[in-house]
């Protein structure tokens, strides 16, 4: 029962602990944290001609508790009709008894967590129970996960067996599994192409394991893998909802013959390609929050008007309304909405938020500028920035949120300058970079130690991406000591 749970990863070489498939969490608990949706999946196989093979898995995304993810899988294999044999040690010669069978099953509850941005932890506790002849055994055990997401990257580490299960057999005999350490590195080279990889060390034994994987149409996958057990190829179809996946193993030894998986998979909730889909970025979450709450603060009809407004009078400058300081810490929000026009950089636009009719303040500024076909497919956009400057640290904390809109990853490279009201340069960051997979988001964050008198600034942002002009001007204001600020 050391295989992979899906046909996906058996015909990329038998790969799985950074492959960001629902089913992978068998071989690295992490990755359950990974999947956003409820995702239900069943493999079935004829091992060598002879080997029964079941597995099923099931993904119930994230939970309200503690924001974990959770997924439980079940694993059964077995062989029947096995010929008995006994050994005469006078004789010499071997005589044939009754038939028996083998069978082995595996319970398994994965619980995952996200601790940064990149960084995921996950744990699988499971149950194991294996019969052979009349004879049983069972043991509990525990395997632990660590999955890193740099961008179209994912590095994983896991230990199964980490706390090794026992099994007590009734015959009075025990046996202790031994610890299989798994790393591997998966890499998403382009929107339909991937490289993966993986090697295990297991009581001694080492193993490694490589496959690659090309997507058609968004579609059709034609994958291919080797390990020194088997070369694998195999293919599958992907709806959105629903996937069908094969895979065919050739084993090393031809005697041995050859294994047929079958793995169905259907996902619940959504219906985008699993390997394309958001994978559950808290920092998204956050900023999506964010800007609901803002956009439920105004009318459909009296945003319209505000947009529209801003667009056709090209207004330079805006009037700042302060914003009450909360617990000593000055909170300024700026959103990012359906303001994207096309104009020079070296003229932006600032669009003006006033006070609601029930006198609730919003956002002083937003503007996004951008030059450029808006079709590209290299785009991205910033949605949030939020400012918040401590008068008691003398510390100002600026996070940038950037979506990747395209259908490629892209490298944003930018420059950040804090100003004041005379166009002189207080604070500035240059060329840094972030890693924006597909559809996905990240925060760029800018602490500042500096003291702000009471004043306007600006927080200038420019791209210096090649082929991608990107620039933002955000307009705050500083009131006097001890009265009502905003930043």
């Amino acid at each position: 029962m050391d295989n992979n749970l899906s046909a996906r990863s058996l015909a990329l070489g038998n790969v799985g602990v950074a492959l960001l498939d629902a089913s992978s969490a068998y071989l690295n608990p992490a990755i359950i944290k990974t999947q956003n949706h409820q995702t239900y999946q069943l493999t079935s196989a004829k091992v060598l001609d002879e080997v029964n093979y079941l597995a099923f898995t099931c993904s119930l995304g994230n939970t309200s508790f503690f924001d974990l993810g959770l997924g439980l899988s079940f694993l059964s294999s077995g062989v029947e009709d096995i010929q008995g044999t006994t050994y005469d040690e006078e004789s010499g010669t071997a005589e044939r008894t009754e038939r028996f069978g083998y069978s082995g099953k595996a319970y398994i509850l994965t619980t995952g967590y996200q601790i940064t941005d990149t960084i995921f932890l996950g744990a699988n506790l499971k149950s194991i129970q294996e019969t052979l002849y009349h004879d049983s055994g069972s043991g509990l055990g525990l395997d632990v996960g660590l999955l890193w997401r740099p961008g179209s990257l994912a590095i994983g580490l896991s230990a199964l067996n980490a706390v090794a299960p026992k099994l007590n057999w009734s015959t009075g005999w025990s046996e202790e599994l031994n610890m299989r350490i798994l790393g591997g590195i998966s890499w998403q080279m382009l929107d339909n192409l991937g490289f993966y990889s993986q090697f295990e060390s297991n009581g001694g034994l080492s193993y490694y394991g490589a496959g690659a994987e090309f997507v058609l149409f968004k579609m059709v996958a034609l994958r291919a893998g080797y390990n020194p057990d088997h070369i694998s190829i195999g293919t599958g179809l992907d709806t959105g909802s629903f996937t069908l996946d094969y895979a065919y193993l050739l084993n090393s030894d031809q005697e041995a013959g050859s294994s047929h998986y079958i793995s169905f998979a259907y996902l619940f909730y959504g219906s985008q390609s699993r390997r394309s889909e958001d994978q559950g970025d808290r920092s998204k979450q956050k900023m999506q929050d964010a800007i609901k709450a803002e956009k439920e603060r105004q009318s459909e009809e009296t945003q319209t008007a505000r947009v529209e407004t801003a667009k056709t009078t090209l207004e330079k400058t805006a009037e700042i309304k302060p914003l009450p300081v909360q617990g000593g810490v000055v909170i300024e929000t700026a959103v990012i909405d359906t303001a994207n026009v096309t104009l020079d950089p070296a003229d932006p636009i600032i669009i003006k938020l006033e006070e609601t009719v029930d006198g609730t303040l919003l956002p002083t500024t937003m503007v996004n500028i951008v030059e450029g076909d808006r079709n590209n497919v290299f785009d991205y956009q910033i949605s949030l920035i939020t400012a918040r400057y401590s008068e008691q640290n003398k510390r100002l904390q600026v996070s940038i949120y950037l979506d990747n809109i395209g259908n490629q990853p892209i490298t944003v490279s930018a420059n950040f300058r804090l100003l004041n009201a005379a166009g002189a340069v207080l604070q500035e960051s240059k060329d840094l970079q972030t890693q924006l997979p597909i559809k996905d988001t990240r925060i760029l964050r800018l602490p500042y130690d500096i003291n702000l008198p009471s004043g306007t600034y600006y927080l200038e942002i420019s791209s210096t991406a090649q082929g991608i002009t990107r620039y933002q001007k955000d307009e705050y204001v500083k009131g006097a000591a001890g009265a009502p600020v905003s930043f």
